[in-house]
């Protein structure tokens, strides 16, 4: 399954290395999402956190977020890249 990232990320990728008329014919007509930065960089960056030895005490204090909800996005995140894995 392809995410809203990937698309973007694509989209981002051929606006740099394509002319204009390519990027009309290839998206022309369709609605892009841009990923917000809390379903996407923020999540990764409180797992990378969380690898380097971040305790769920101070990522709850620097992301201002219960330590439930670290705890989720890290079981999250894990999920997400054991998929990238099998594929």
């Amino acid at each position: 399954m392809i995410t809203n990232q990937e698309i973007f990320e694509q989209f981002y990728k051929d606006c740099n290395e394509l002319p204009i008329d390519e990027i009309i014919k290839n998206y022309g007509g369709g609605t892009i999402y841009v990923p917000s930065y809390k379903s996407t960089l923020r999540d990764k960056h409180i797992y990378q956190k969380h690898k380097e030895g971040y305790s769920i005490h101070q990522l709850k204090r620097e992301f201002n977020l219960s330590a439930n909800r670290i705890r989720n996005i890290i079981k999250e995140q894990e999920r997400q890249q054991k998929q990238k894995t099998l594929f």
